[in-house]
């Protein structure tokens, strides 16, 4: 039974990597999976921590992502590990754009792990409950294009400059086993797995 259990759970983690390895596709760049050893929630921060740091050639600022969308950023980094910074963490912001419109704008953390805020668009924005975010790449950070969110609610403010807008992250944040460090591509460099 141990090792049918043991089985079982080899096939599980081999599953997410495969999709985490395909989820870049022909992204330039390179990714690296790496093991989530730590989560840390609160209202004041959404932080992870992974068993890759500067041995491993990580750095600061650096973009996490995986299958399904971004998951932050680093910020913190030793020797063996290093600490995430989730896009829902309320110092978070992330230049997303409206991908089917085109309109670029930011995506803030509200401390809320399945909750993004959008506060700086006006009520004459054409934007609606489905709209999908990607990353404008504006900044460099991210991956341009990668999935961001999904817009869940748009409410108009009368009387007010900017409408309530709030959507749910795409990525499994929190959720996850592994995820991918994201290393920006060098010119004529194509995608290493």
């Amino acid at each position: 039974r141990v090792d049918v259990a043991r089985m079982g759970a080899l096939k599980d983690e081999n599953r997410r990597l495969r999709l985490l390895l395909n989820a870049v596709g022909s992204m330039p760049g390179r990714v690296v999976a790496t093991s989530i050893l730590r989560v840390d929630m609160s209202p004041f921060q959404s932080l992870i921590t992974v068993n890759a740091g500067s041995n491993f050639g990580v750095h600061r600022g650096q973009p996490v992502i995986d299958a399904d969308g971004v998951v932050g950023q680093i910020t913190d980094i030793g020797p063996l590990q290093s600490q995430i910074m989730l896009i829902t963490d309320p110092a978070s912001a992330i230049p997303v754009e409206i991908e089917r419109t085109g309109l670029a704008t930011l995506a803030i953390g509200t401390g809320q792990l399945n909750v993004l805020s959008l506060p700086y668009l006006p009520n004459s924005t054409d934007i609606k409950p489905g709209d999908r975010l990607i990353a404008s790449g504006f900044g460099g950070r991210y991956p341009r294009g990668y999935p961001v969110a999904v817009v869940t609610a748009v409410t108009p403010q009368a009387g007010e400059p900017f409408a309530h807008v709030y959507a749910r992250p795409l990525a499994h944040l929190g959720r996850e086993h592994e995820v991918l460090l994201y290393f920006t591509a060098k010119p004529g460099q194509s995608n290493t797995k």
